[in-house]
């Protein structure tokens, strides 16, 4: 099996950068400027009316737990924008400025239409004679092709299989591409009697989904890397058109079974096991877990486990049952992703070893929303039942986040960008942004045929989620969200033992999501001359022997050594947590002391001096948006500004101060509180450069506790959490002096 496998996986193992950029270029040769005009319903047709798009006023969705009718407001309020597209004398949605199709766009937007007649929907995402000509045109040649050799270089060329473009042949394929069109023509073809699908288009449904099922490409023992999750989906989708489960009883089994022997040892010599001993996801199981790609990406995390979803329709199909070891490291890695991959807010807490080329891309984060509706549906692998019912709540909130985002884009697009917190490395057209919509719309109507309309959803409490190999701590709150990466692996400019980002409730900035200093959190220490010699916000490049972040007080107690591949992660519910961090040198030690509550941290830095000499040290808490505000809060009351447009920035004395509190420009902010109040300490402003992953750093506070001095020890203790509002700092400040 090994050497099979492997020559699949280097025929197969090609980012998707090329197939992006070969992508855009085709859309822009393509581009023959927007069209819209919608086409008139067809005679006896279901086609309801469909108004202008408006990203103002927005449905009201409410709170999770989400009934259909949310999920379905969601989706008719954004289809409007894609009904202008609709280029009536093709039979498919243009994309961005092109009359050009993306086969993605395309088969997402049949998935909801044919879903709305499934379910009986009589709104706007109802489009009952588009769903007919869609299913009629995903069919044809473009998109379908049956060619022997690619046109050119395509290292994912496969066939018959279908290409990313609706109107030439000459487009690249992808892995991602065959079961989500797949998916479309499924639902197509269930719906077929509502939809009154015409013989020939049924029967070409049929073949055109099995044989590309039955393709080397996709059988075992072909995959791309560990993703098994897009030859299980296609597998599904085969059996349900065709009647015929072989496929999802024999491949679809050996698929998993081998993933699962996967996780906890290599099965290529010299790579890594798909998971480490904590659960986290290694994105290139042929390379050392050491491979920068290798730190843990939750974004494939997430879009891998979708392979649950069809778990159960396997085994009513005969399938034979996954041995029980292997099914409890599914439910431990399924417990582990809720845990360690997303916030209360609904969106990734996000950190991953593919760097910016995934890092808060919003077509990533909705692909990444499929773990969410495949653990929601997939009770087979809770641990505990609330697993799916926190899933199914952070979905909902997703929508909701999404609404806001679009409501704040502020560009006249009407839409979200396409990348969040203003993260890119190289521009992403229209199409792009559009995907990340049409992405979620889709997701919002799987979860209505899947059944979570019905299921509850209750606001999880605070979590928290270790891996101690990488010193990864994920923390997430009904009041803010946060991490701690110790080790980035050289995949990701910012880590060390101090708060990586900080969130509100709402996935505002806070304060950073990223950085190193002076645009982060933690201690910079300097020698006489100014010269940086130690900061305690600095990744280590590897797993050292020891764990880098240690855990002193958790439920599971403290962790000074964890064990690889429990029967239940290193995370879950918590009132109170706390982890400690050091690093140091010749010049000086440094140690950081984290304590999580459900509504603000308390962190506590101890520095120490180890050589002789002068030396300063300062203490940063980071802001977001050239325009962010600070003001010290004084103990009589009065307000100094350190800083705000139009003003000189000024210091102050700590002895004096009684909260801090940072603004931003996005609408969110943090209350410093001191704990402690060191006698020479002084609060003073650093203005940050820009950095790749602190692209909009704004003024960062600077707690300076010794200036050219030959300190001992130096102590500060601060507790910190969210405020939007001065009024809301001032209560809450008032709260963190009681307690987290």
């Amino acid at each position: 099996m090994r050497g099979p496998f492997l020559g699949l996986f280097f025929f197969m193992s090609i980012t998707r950068r090329k197939f992006v950029e070969r992508s855009l270029a085709l859309t822009a040769a393509l581009s023959a400027g927007r069209l819209g005009s919608a086409i008139p319903s067809a005679a006896g047709g279901q086609t309801a009316t469909v108004s202008a798009f408006d990203p103002i006023n927005q449905p009201q969705l409410g709170l999770p737990p989400f009934a259909d009718a949310a999920y379905w407001s969601f989706v008719d309020w954004l289809y409007p924008y894609f009904d202008r597209l609709w280029q009536p004398d093709r039979n498919y949605y243009g994309s961005g400025n092109s009359s050009s199709g993306r086969i993605y766009h395309n088969s997402l937007l049949l998935t909801v239409h044919a879903i709305a007649a499934l379910a009986g929907h009589q709104g706007a995402a109802r489009q009952d004679d588009r769903a007919r000509a869609l299913a009629r045109r995903l069919c044809e040649a473009p998109p379908w092709s049956e060619l022997t050799e690619p046109l050119h270089p395509d290292p994912q060329f496969h066939t018959p299989a279908w290409v990313e473009s609706m109107g030439t042949r000459d487009a690249v394929m992808d892995k991602s591409i065959d079961p989500k069109v797949a998916e479309a023509l499924m639902y197509a073809w269930r719906a077929r009697d509502v939809l009154a699908l015409p013989q020939e288009t049924v029967d070409p449904i049929k073949d055109r989904v099995d044989r590309c099922a039955r393709g080397s490409f996709f059988r075992f023992p072909g995959v791309r890397l560990n993703q098994i999750n897009w030859n299980c989906e296609l597998y599904a989708h085969a059996a349900a058109v065709t009647g015929n489960p072989e496929l999802l009883v024999n491949d679809y089994r050996a698929q998993v079974t081998r993933f699962c022997d996967g996780i906890t040892r290599p099965l290529s010599t010299g790579g890594s096991p798909n998971l480490g001993p904590g659960y986290r996801f290694f994105y290139l199981p042929a390379r050392p877990r050491t491979h920068p790609f290798n730190l843990d990406t939750a974004e494939y995390a997430n879009e891998t486990a979708h392979f649950i979803l069809y778990h159960d329709q396997a085994l009513a199909a005969g399938m034979q049952p996954l041995t029980e070891e292997h099914k409890r490291l599914l439910r431990a890695w399924v417990e582990h992703i809720v845990y360690a991959y997303w916030t209360h807010a609904g969106y990734l807490n996000w950190d991953t070893g593919y760097g910016f080329k995934r890092w808060h891309a919003g077509r990533t984060w909705a692909f990444a929303q499929q773990g969410l509706l495949a653990i929601a549906a997939s009770p087979h692998f809770h641990n505990v039942p609330e697993i799916g019912q926190w899933a199914k709540y952070f979905l909902d909130r997703g929508f909701i986040l999404y609404q806001r985002l679009s409501r704040e884009a502020g560009d006249g697009a009407g839409i979200a960008p396409a990348v969040f917190y203003d993260i890119s490395v190289a521009p992403l057209g229209p199409s792009i942004r559009e995907l990340t919509a049409v992405r979620l719309m889709a997701n919002a109507a799987r979860a209505v045929v899947l059944g979570l309309g019905a299921k509850p959803a209750p606001e999880p409490p605070p979590l928290w989620s270790y891996d101690s190999d990488i010193g990864r701590l994920a923390i997430t709150t009904p009041k803010y969200n946060t991490a701690i990466l110790a080790v980035n692996q050289r995949a990701i400019p910012y880590g060390g033992v101090e708060l990586a980002r900080l969130y509100d409730r709402d996935q505002r900035v806070a304060a950073n999501v990223g950085g190193i200093p002076p645009a982060s959190f933690g201690v910079v220490v300097r020698d006489g001359l100014g010269k940086t010699t130690l900061t305690s916000q600095k990744a280590k490049s590897a797993p050292p022997p020891t764990p880098a972040l240690q855990v002193l007080g958790s439920p599971s107690g403290r962790l000074w050594r964890t064990r690889s591949y429990p029967g239940r992660p290193y995370g879950g519910a918590f009132k109170s947590l706390v982890v400690r961090g050091r690093t140091g040198n010749e010049f000086a030690a440094i140690e950081t002391t984290h304590r999580f509550g459900g509504s603000g941290v308390e962190t506590r830095w101890k520095v120490r001096r180890n050589a002789a000499g002068r030396f300063s040290a300062d203490v940063l808490f980071p802001s977001w948006g050239r325009k962010a505000t600070v003001v010290a809060v004084l103990s009589n009351g009065a307000r100094v500004w350190l800083v705000r447009p139009g003003s000189p920035r000024r210091t102050a004395s700590l002895r004096r101060v009684s909260y801090f509190y940072i603004a931003g420009e996005d609408g969110g902010g943090y209350v410093i509180v001191p704990r402690t109040r060191p006698t020479r300490a002084l609060a003073r402003i650093l203005r940050p450069r820009k950095q790749s992953s602190a692209p909009l750093p704004g003024p960062t506070l600077a707690v300076q506790l010794a200036k050219g001095i030959a300190f001992k020890t130096l102590v500060l203790t601060v507790r910190i959490a969210p405020a939007q509002t001065p009024e809301e700092a001032a209560q809450v400040a008032k709260a963190l002096r009681r307690g987290l």
